[in-house]
């Protein structure tokens, strides 16, 4: 007899983005939702990292990312957003979207903490707050406008609430929360 699951990760199915592939596979049609490229991109490029790899440093980098990579990040948020961060202190380079929003729900969860996420979400959400011991609520949207309502959060936070998770615009319908809903977003931080 081998050992139980992970009983957060046990009862999970594939994500969506391994039966979306599939299906555009076997029906011979275009992956819209990963965005896979039709060809490899352009050669230039291409060698430009080939370069990169065989000049430059290839092993592991620092934890927090090459201190130039978190400079330039620093600088595009100020410059496309005029936001001000101390790229040593306040900037972290992750592996990918999923590492950096594992990183944060298990930073802001703990056992018996609440998360709040809008549905439809991304499918990691919900096993990353679980792993952290948090019990997860959800704030369904509901079609033809898809609008976050305060009182359906109003319904869902608590003060157990550690987090609600919002992704701008919402994937995959594709609609941006707009200044009355992330109004309502601010308001219901604060009625915990």
């Amino acid at each position: 007899m081998s050992a139980p699951a992970n009983p957060v990760f046990a009862g999970m199915g594939t994500t969506i983005f391994s039966v979306m592939s599939a299906l555009a596979v076997e029906h011979r049609a275009i992956n819209l939702g990963q965005g896979f490229p039709d060809e490899d991109g352009p050669l230039a490029i291409r060698e430009a990292a080939a370069k990169a790899l065989v000049d430059g440093p290839n092993q592991y980098p620092p934890t927090r990312g090459l201190p130039q990579l978190r400079q330039a990040i620093a600088a595009h948020a100020k410059r496309f957003y005029d936001l001000s961060f101390d790229a040593d202190r306040e900037v972290l380079v992750t592996s990918g979207g999923t590492e950096a929003l594992t990183a944060s729900i298990m930073a802001f969860s703990s056992p018996g903490s609440e998360v709040v996420i809008v549905e439809p979400a991304y499918d990691s959400y919900k096993p990353m707050a679980e792993a952290a011991g948090a019990v997860v609520k959800a704030v369904k949207l509901a079609p033809p406008l898809w609008r976050l309502t305060e009182e359906a959060l109003s319904a869902v936070v608590t003060p157990k609430t550690s987090a609600i998770l919002i992704n701008s615009p919402l994937n995959p319908i594709g609609r941006v929360f707009d200044a009355q809903e992330l109004d309502a977003l601010e308001r219901g931080r604060h009625q915990r």
